[in-house]
């Protein structure tokens, strides 16, 4: 929605700088982070009986497949990745405190991937507008007030 703004504002080149910084965002938050947070969440989740993480993924594979064993990466990389986009549903859900912690910086690192590049598109605008204004001394030509022979 900003870049549009920025584009109908004449704005170009930043709507092209946000869309360069957004892109390198996503792709590292999202694709990257993403991985790594589901391998962390299935590190955490526990091999025992009782309900923990991995159980939950084992659940819900059971219910997409026809067999599965251990603690699916794959359906825990979609538990990370809902999280990611804020729209996880309770299918999987976290269970220790440890997997609450990796849950919300999951979710905040969702947050940083638009975030982060909408506040360097203002940042870059306002040191702009404040670059033009000023001049550097080596322009500024002195000004004489009065009549300088009295």
């Amino acid at each position: 929605m900003v870049l549009l703004i920025l584009r109908s504002a004449a704005q170009s080149g930043f709507a092209r700088f946000g869309s360069k910084l957004f892109l390198c965002a996503y792709l590292s938050f999202a694709c990257v982070g993403n991985l790594v947070f589901a391998g962390v969440s299935v590190s955490l989740g526990g091999q025992s009986d009782d309900w923990t993480f991995c159980n939950k993924v084992k659940h819900t594979a059971k219910t997409w497949k026809e067999e599965a064993s251990g603690c699916d990466f794959g359906v825990a990389f979609y538990y990370v990745w809902m999280v990611f986009h804020a729209r996880a549903y309770g299918e999987i859900s976290p269970v220790s405190d440890a997997d609450h912690v990796v849950g919300a910086f999951i979710g905040l690192a969702g947050a940083f991937c638009w975030i982060v590049p909408l506040l360097l598109v203002a940042r870059k605008a306002v040191l702009d507008v404040v670059l033009s204004k000023v001049t550097t001394a080596e322009h500024q030509q002195p000004e004489v007030i009065g009549n300088a022979y009295m």
